[in-house]
Parts: structure tokens; sequence; C-alpha cells
């Protein structure tokens, strides 16, 4: 056999060897990841004891911290006061109600809201130890007014957003065990994503357009949200970064963007949609049928699902 066909089949054997580590990374790790996540649950809910230093404080850049530990001002910029007891708690706002319920503080909550569908009358037959909120409803100077404590919590923007919101919420209703063990399980799970995501994005890095509305209109995200966060912590680029917040755009746009890969969170049947609108047959994405739905929640992400929906995001993108 002549030394160039041996080097052929030298340099093939190799190749063979790292394709077959790659089909097996494929499928280890999204099992590594669904284990992750299933390990860090059920020790949350199971209230096993892990071990955590007294003056271990998660830190969050920019974030305010008081001596003792205990933040000493909120997102809004108020100071946050202790109440003497949490008998009683109003919650408005997805945000706010799935972190409550991740605290375990589902006997304490004595109205869950997910609109502005309350007034001073009933807070005051209710009378409740505290109230969270989202920032600028109707009601909030007259429950102030009258001496309630209220608690104002704006949509959060970011995983960071998130992070805080678990530390001080915890600490305000008592619960900072299970608050640190849900930070904790979320700064790992994000942690593992982006590190893992940055080794593939260093060869190919993808382009995303994020479709959030149903059809005829055609809306999607930019920087300022919290879709747009999770695009970044799984370094991808979303197609319209140059913009802020939630934006109409138009498919002449998406058409010049081009994206390698399409999501929506509208229904499983905007994809089908998505496949066949004029002029969005030469997409990258739909040629290569790189159109997916992704459940990130009704109406919109909360604090409980971002770990869900980075993984499965994650699976999808680079598997």
């Amino acid at each position: 056999m002549r030394k160039e066909q041996i080097e052929e089949l030298k340099m093939l054997d190799v190749m063979k060897k790292k394709e077959n580590e790659v089909a097996l990374a494929k499928i280890l790790l999204p099992l590594v990841i669904i284990g992750m996540i299933g390990i860090l649950f059920y020790l949350r809910i199971t209230g096993y004891n892990i071990y955590i230093p007294d003056d271990f404080i998660p830190s969050v850049q920019g974030w305010h911290m008081s001596l003792s530990g205990v933040p000493d001002i909120d997102r809004m910029g108020n100071p946050v006061i202790i109440p003497e007891s949490i008998e009683k708690i109003v919650s408005i706002g997805q945000e706010n109600t799935d972190i409550l319920r991740a605290l375990g503080l589902n006997n304490q909550m004595i109205a869950l809201c997910y609109v502005y569908d309350i007034d001073i009358e009933f807070l005051l037959t209710v009378k409740p130890s505290i109230i969270f909120s989202p920032p600028n409803a109707p009601w909030l100077y007259d429950a102030k007014s009258e001496g309630f404590q209220v608690m104002q919590i704006p949509r959060q923007k970011t995983i960071s957003d998130i992070y805080q919101d678990i530390i001080i919420l915890s600490h305000i209703t008592d619960t900072w065990d299970l608050g640190l063990m849900l930070f904790t399980e979320m700064h790992s799970v994000v942690n593992f994503v982006q590190t893992y995501t940055e080794e593939w994005a260093r060869t190919n890095r993808y382009t995303v357009f994020f479709k959030t509305a149903f059809s005829p209109y055609i809306q999607s995200i930019g920087q300022g949200t919290l879709i747009h966060d999770i695009l970044s912590t799984l370094n991808t680029d979303n197609i319209f970064l140059q913009y802020t917040g939630n934006i109409a755009v138009t498919d002449s746009q998406i058409i010049y963007a081009n994206p390698d890969v399409i999501f929506t969170n509208v229904s499983p049947a905007c994809v089908a949609e998505i496949k066949v609108r004029p002029g969005w047959e030469n997409i990258i994405a739909v040629q290569n049928n790189r159109v997916y739905y992704i459940n990130t929640g009704i109406p919109h992400l909360s604090a409980i699902n971002v770990m869900d929906v980075l993984a499965s995001m994650m699976e999808i993108i680079y598997f």
C-alpha cells in the first residue's frame, strides 16, 4: 500500500473518531442537562440540607446590598421593609407569583391575580400582610395611603433580574434557604448552558428570529427583553439586536436578515404558517427546516420555566 493511501486512511480514521465523539455528545448532553435540573429540583422540593456558608450572599452586578446581607433597595430603587410577619399575601403578576410558589408560600397567598382586577375595597376586606405588584397599578397610591406594605416588581428583562427577585422575595418572606437553593439551581444551569454553547459558537454562531405574535402581524423582540437575554446566553445573535423591547417588523426585514433559526412562542400551528409564508421560502431557516415552536409560558416567560426553556432551545439549536 502506498504511503499516501496509508496517510489518507489515518486521516479518515481520525475524522470518524471525531464524528463519533460529536454524535455521543449530542446524545449525552441533553441527558446531563435534564439530569442536573431534575436533581436540583428534587433537592429543592424535598428540603435536602445543602451546606451553604453563613456568610454566602449571591452577588448580582449593580444591585445594592446592606451590610447585613439583606438587600436594602428593590429593583425600583425603593427601600425594602421586612414585615413583622407574613400571614396573607396578595400577588399580582406571573413573575412574582411563580417565585412565591417556588418558595413554598401557596398557603399564605390569599389572592393570585394576573391582571389589575382588584381594588382598595378588596384590600381593606382581606387586609394582606404584603402586596406584590407590578408598578403603576391604579390602586397603588390608595393602598399605600391605607398603610398597606406594597412591593413593586417590574417585569423581568434579564436573567439577572430574576436572580434579584428570587433573593429579595425570599428575604422579605423569610424563606431564605429555599430562595438560595432556587438561585443556586438556576445559576448553575445558566452558567452550564452559557459555557457549553460558547464553545460551539466559536466555530458556528447562529442568527435567530423570534416571532411573538399571531399572523398577520409580525412582532419580535430586541434588547431589554428576557427572550433576548436568553438568546445571548445561548451565544446566538438576535437579528433585531439593534432594537429595544417588543417591536413590529416586516417581511422584508426578516428576509434580508436571513436567519439560521426561527422560533415562535405563539402556537405549534404558527410553525407551519411560517414555512409557507410568501417570500420566506428562501430564508435559510425555512430551507433547512429549522423553524420551531418553543413554549415559553403564557403570557410570557416566568422565573421558573427559564431553565427548561434554556435547555430546550440549546438542544434545538446545537443538536
